[in-house]
């Protein structure tokens, strides 16, 4: 028997998914719909008394039906792969599904491009209007390739973001899912060029600036329509778009993929290195896109303009956004009682030793000063004004920001590991209400002076970043101190999770 095709190695899941979507009821609803939209498109704008010159009419018209269409395939899309999974939960056929002999990668294209195949159909019934208003308008051939290509490319990448969230979201959490869906849509459909950050809105909805040299010139922009600026070179944004659609979509999918046919209970976002990989990628899109100045507004008007910025206020800012990303990393690092319980079964004691007791310090650990040395390269190679800030001072900064890691990341993998209906939430909960009644002890004992800092650092680790060289200098066997006890504080939480393993490795324990 021959061996079947790429493309039949896709179909079933594919044709099950078009099958749902694609009903012959809905296709005559759809053409019928998208036809009077059409002609009610070319009515307004050609025929009524307000219309524009016919030029202008077709680029408007051109314009308005790319919006209808990126709304569409990337919003409309998304919540059906938002849907996709989470329906086959309630129905009771995911599990079904799991155990067909499709491959992990068959299923998840099929659903990713299955799912959102009405939305499709509405695409290419919108397309005859949009294509004739293009050739009035004479908008180019390659300008109308640039922009389809960054909307199907684009809503992949959403798409399969969906997919994604659909797959980890438990049960009743859809609306959850699909408000978080609807806040990165917004948020990366703002346009950062007047920001810190030298690049375009990263949605779909940048197609409509390709063609914006046709158009009016938005006199706030600092950027060039169509330029952003990577390591202080100029490179074009539909370019640096395709890239980061075709890379983001790979680690989506690849999370898919990873989890699609596992039991819940053991879901992997992300091998670790996988994880590691992703964070770094995103870190070096943070420095290469960094602009190296700080906008500020001049009165009266408040016009938007730019200074270089210091290297104390760098690296906070560079260490403050991979505190975010490192924190999203640590919790998908984290392993429950089931994952432990498997691995001690798979490698025996060596599962519940000190090697596993420091999980999952070393990929924190690793990954925060592999970044703090490529901040601090980068520092020295963007920033003139030093003021205040040298490397030592730089480098007890992202020691800090690595212990403080490690000690955090430690307690809630010890907390992940205790018996309870959700151990994890329980100790974010405590987390949180130590960093409150910390930081209320503080202000009542008049530590927030600056120098009561290193006494700070020892609980709140955060109080070492924005360190001078005055306060190093006055201070710095204080501060040496501070970082010797966050080693303590981790290895604390170190010894309490060797405990509980040694205690799930038992076999007359709690298995």
């Amino acid at each position: 028997m021959s061996e079947p095709t790429f493309i039949g190695a896709f179909t079933p899941e594919l044709l099950r998914n078009g099958r749902i979507q694609l009903r012959h009821g809905r296709i005559v609803a759809v053409v019928v719909i998208c036809a009077a939209l059409s002609l009610s498109a070319v009515a307004y704008f050609f025929y009524s008394p307000s219309a524009a010159p016919s030029g202008m009419a077709a680029l408007d018209l051109f314009r308005t039906m790319v919006i209808l269409q990126i709304a569409v395939l990337l919003i409309g899309g998304g919540i059906y792969c938002l849907q996709s999974v989470h329906r086959e939960k309630d129905l009771n056929t995911f599990d079904y599904q799991r155990i067909t002999r499709l491959k992990p990668i068959e299923l998840a294209v099929g659903k990713l491009l299955g799912a959102p195949a009405l939305t499709y159909l509405i695409v290419l019934c919108l397309m005859p209007v949009t294509l004739v208003a293009a050739f009035v308008a004479q908008i180019s051939i390659w300008t109308l390739v640039q922009v389809y290509l960054i909307i199907l490319l684009g809503s992949i990448t959403y798409h399969a973001l969906a997919l994604l969230l659909s797959l980890l979201a438990p049960r009743g959490g859809s609306a959850g899912a699909v408000l978080f869906f609807l806040i990165v849509v917004g948020m990366s459909s703002i346009d950062s060029g007047s920001s810190v950050f030298a690049m375009h809105q990263l949605s779909p909805f940048f197609a409509m600036e390709v063609f914006s040299s046709q158009l009016a010139r938005n006199p706030f922009q600092m950027l060039p329509p169509l330029r952003d600026l990577f390591l202080g070179q100029s490179v074009p944004h539909v370019l640096v778009l395709i890239v980061i659609y075709v890379t983001f979509s790979a680690f989506f999918v690849l999370a898919v993929t990873r989890n699609i046919k596992r039991d819940p209970s053991v879901y992997e976002i992300y091998a670790p290195w996988q994880g590691l990989a992703f964070v770094f990628y995103l870190i070096a899109l943070v420095l290469g896109f960094f602009r190296w100045m700080i906008p500020f507004q001049i009165p009266p008007r408040f016009a938007v303009q730019f200074r270089p910025i210091t290297a104390g206020a760098a690296e906070v800012t560079f260490l403050g956004i991979a505190l975010w990303l490192f924190a999203i990393f640590g919790f998908a690092l984290l392993r429950n009682r089931e994952r432990v319980r498997r691995r001690i079964r798979r490698h025996g004691v060596a599962a519940s030793g000190w090697w596993a007791a420091i999980w999952p310090s070393p990929y924190l650990i690793a990954g925060a000063i592999a970044t703090g040395v490529a901040i601090l390269a980068m520092i020295r190679l963007n920033v003139e004004d030093y003021g205040s800030w040298n490397l030592t001072v730089g480098v007890l900064e992202v020691a800090f920001f690595a212990l403080w890691l490690a000690r955090d990341f430690g307690y809630l993998q010890w907390m992940n590991l205790q018996k309870g209906r959700r151990p994890l939430a329980t100790g974010v909960l405590y987390l949180i209400i130590f960093y409150v009644c910390v930081s209320t002890c503080m202000v009542a004992f008049d530590l927030y002076k600056p120098v009561a800092a290193p006494y700070r650092a020892i609980l709140m680790p955060s109080a070492a970043f924005g360190l001078d060289t005055d306060a190093w200098t006055s201070a710095g066997g204080l501060w040496m101190g501070a970082l010797f006890l966050l080693v303590i504080e981790s290895f604390l939480f170190v010894w309490l999770q060797r405990r509980e393993l040694e205690k799930l490795a038992r076999p007359s324990g709690e298995i």
